[in-house]
């Protein structure tokens, strides 16, 4: 090809690409400006700082002062953040106008876009150059789901839009205002004080003697969040400790209160013009006053200055079915659930510390279980994992020891109360204790104890019990424990319980091959033989059922299937003798439905395995039990045979599938 030719075509795919380029860049342009046109608001959403909205419930203005929404009219209040970002503003940047047609004024009644019927929104922006935005949305069109939209810059032209557009700008002031009980959330209050306002005591006269402001409850929460309550009023400047009469409170049950009571609706009992509300509260039986620092940077406040108070009672009908609940320097009237003022009415004891342990499983670090005279400790390392405390080179069931950790974190104390003369340690089995677990965190902030010791004449399925902590001073408190019997064996466990007990003891690196021999009942056995070719990250595996073409074996399959082989735990063990023949036919060892063989390079045996057919009135009595507790005899070498837990034959069964079919 001549130069001047080659220099023609390199030109003219020059020009080409520039044609391209410029026509590309002029249709995305195009393009954008099309859906700029679309949009219902050409403002973005963050330049918008005022919103004047009109609809059947009013006519409101709302302002953007310093980054927060406030109402500006008809009443000066904050507004609800979530509703004017979550909803006007959400709905405006997300709504498009389409299928405009041109109308004249007389007809947009017919479009419900005339003032009286439509609900109109005006929206600009100080800082921008853009013209304020303002629209009507009108009645429904004859497809579900649109509307009708006129925008008042173009005043002859009707759009059709999303009907969600205009539900979400029909709200009224309460919708509008926010009704937070507190400017602060939950985690942010420090102190609550509940107390009775009326307390008639009948008299052996007949008469009636009123108590006003009887303190029920007085709670407070420490630097680590934690509350410690009281039954008394106590002086700000005393300790959170029970050397100034303080216990230690649920965080749990004194965190769900709390929400619940920050949380509660707000009842619409205000006029559309703003009016002042009608009465809250008829009757009043019971104030909340919750305490909450005044600076909102201080991220760990120790000291709460500010003091709000919730007065609750019955509405203005009298209605005892009907509880209200009025926040101080608030029109607001709120609905106050019944369950909720109950507990804030309860006996202290409902709000008291009824955890066993305060420690959360992933801080846990050590753990020491003493039944009876035996004893065995737990160390968990950096990398999470369990190791006996005096053989770390014994491998521990780490799925049973965090089990095991989790079942005694969750117990709760089931009853404070001992009776009026209460038994000392030695009488219930404390001294010495019959059964005790002490855990420690990463860190050793925490070191807790707790002991089990008899059962209670008077419940059988309650325990004495006491918790141990170097926090609490004076003897430590004794409380009744919910613990059936069936929950009880599940905390006597000793180390054998704990310790990893393979079923197929084999080194991994001499396998060569895994050999299955399946007998189906009344069908002829079938073998498949995996062989392993290589180690590590480098081997392949190839899977063969009876004298078929060998195929090729994804790694990972074959990998999933080793591992669970090595899972596999039994949990007793018997030997083969005389007495325990009949046991062994009925668990159909004597015909077994599987054999599992695993060979070195040599074809000698490494580990093997032989899985028996139940009996038809024992497999029928297994499948009632919960899968946990199943069990089935196995085979393994000459002599042995141990029972192995039904879930992880499951798992191994499931493996084998996935194999056989890939091996097809």
């Amino acid at each position: 090809m001549k130069t001047r030719t080659i220099g023609l075509l390199t030109l003219s795919l020059v020009v080409l690409g520039t044609v391209y380029y410029f026509d590309y860049r002029s249709l995305v342009r195009r393009e954008a400006a099309q859906v700029e046109r679309g949009r219902v608001c050409a403002l973005d959403r963050e330049e918008i700082d005022r919103i004047e909205l009109r609809n059947p419930s009013g006519q409101f203005v709302l302002e953007k002062r310093s980054g927060e929404w406030w109402i500006a009219r008809p009443r000066q209040l904050r507004a609800d953040s979530t509703v004017v970002q979550g909803k006007i503003l959400d709905a405006l940047a997300q709504a498009n106008k389409f299928s405009p047609f041109e109308s004249r004024q007389s007809r947009l009644p017919d479009y419900g876009l005339d003032p009286a019927s439509s609900v109109e929104i005006r929206v600009s922006s100080s800082d921008s150059e853009r013209a304020p935005v303002r629209l009507r949305l009108g009645r429904t069109t004859a497809i579900q789901g649109e509307c009708y939209l006129l925008d008042t810059a173009e005043p002859l032209v009707v759009y059709v839009t999303s009907a969600s557009l205009r539900e979400s700008l029909d709200l009224s002031l309460l919708a509008l205002r926010d009704k937070a009980v507190l400017p602060v959330p939950a985690e942010r209050v420090g102190g609550l004080r509940v107390e009775t306002l009326r307390e008639e005591t009948p008299s052996a006269l007949g008469a009636t003697t009123t108590t006003l402001s009887v303190p029920r409850l007085v709670a407070r929460r420490d630097a680590s969040g934690s509350w410690w309550i009281a039954d008394r009023p106590l002086a700000d400047s005393a300790p959170l400790g029970p050397e100034s009469g303080f216990i230690r409170g649920d965080d749990r049950e004194m965190d769900t209160l709390l929400s619940a009571l920050l949380t509660m609706e707000a009842l619409d009992t205000t006029t559309s013009r703003g009016l002042a509300p009608t009465p809250a509260l008829d009757t009043e039986i019971m104030r909340a006053v919750l305490e909450y620092p005044a600076s909102p940077d201080d991220e760990h406040p120790t000291t709460f200055t500010v003091r709000k108070s919730v007065v609750f009672g019955l509405g203005p009908d009298g209605d005892a079915r009907n509880l209200r609940a009025a926040v101080e320097d608030s029109d607001l009237v709120y609905e106050a659930e019944r369950a909720m003022v109950s507990r804030l009415l309860g006996p202290l004891s409902s709000f008291r510390d009824r955890r066993i342990l305060r420690i959360a499983i992933q801080d846990a670090a050590y753990m020491q279980i003493q039944v009876r005279n035996s004893a065995f400790a737990f160390e968990r390392g950096a990398d999470d994992v369990w190791r006996f405390a005096d053989d770390p080179n014994a491998p521990v069931n780490q799925l049973k020891a965090n089990a095991y950790l989790s079942v005694c974190l969750g117990l709760r104390v089931d009853s404070f109360d001992l009776g009026a003369d209460p038994p000392s340690a030695k009488e219930i089995g404390l001294e010495p204790p019959e059964f005790s677990l002490m855990v420690r965190s990463r860190d050793g902030s925490v070191r807790e104890r707790f002991e089990i010791g008899s059962r209670s004449a008077r419940n059988a399925s309650q325990v004495y019990a006491r918790r141990i902590r170097p926090d609490e001073k004076g003897a430590p408190a004794i409380f009744l424990l919910a613990l059936p019997e069936s929950y009880n064996l599940a905390l006597h466990k000793t180390r054998r319980f704990f310790t990893v007990k393979p079923l197929l003891e084999f080194d991994p690196e001499r396998l060569d091959r895994i050999q299955l021999i399946l007998r189906p009942e009344n069908e002829e056995p079938s073998t498949l033989t995996l062989v392993r070719r290589g180690a590590g990250e480098e081997a392949t595996w190839t899977g063969a059922i009876a004298d078929r073409p060998a195929k090729s074996m994804p790694t990972p399959l074959a990998d999933l299937l080793l591992s669970v082989l090595q899972e596999m735990e039994f949990q007793v063990e018997l030997e083969t003798d005389t007495a325990n023949f009949g046991i062994v036919k009925i668990y159909g060892l004597d015909r077994p439905y599987l054999t599992l063989r695993i060979l070195d390079a040599a074809g000698n045996e490494l580990a093997s395995l032989d899985l028996g057919r139940l009996a038809p009135e024992l497999s029928e009595k297994q499948a009632s039990l919960p899968e946990s507790e199943r069990s089935i005899l196995v085979k393994t070498g000459r002599n042995v045979y141990r029972y192995v837990v039904m879930n992880q034959l499951s798992a191994l069964d499931r493996a084998l599938t996935a194999v056989a079919a890939r091996a097809q």
